[in-house]
């Protein structure tokens, strides 16, 4: 998906102000701050922002 995609369907990432390259993400039913590039890091490390 392009950067454009993303903002459309309002996804994107959290990264952490203290550590450069580590990423809020979910696993396990908890949240982790890690680095990672894989493909399953990235689907675990994106989210969906609403205005509720």
């Amino acid at each position: 998906m392009s950067a454009r995609d993303l903002r459309r369907l309002r996804l994107g990432q959290l990264q952490s102000f203290n550590m450069t390259g580590h990423f809020l993400r979910h696993r396990d039913f908890e949240l982790w701050v890690e680095p990672g590039t894989s493909l399953s890091f990235e689907r675990d490390s994106t989210f969906r922002f609403t205005t509720r």
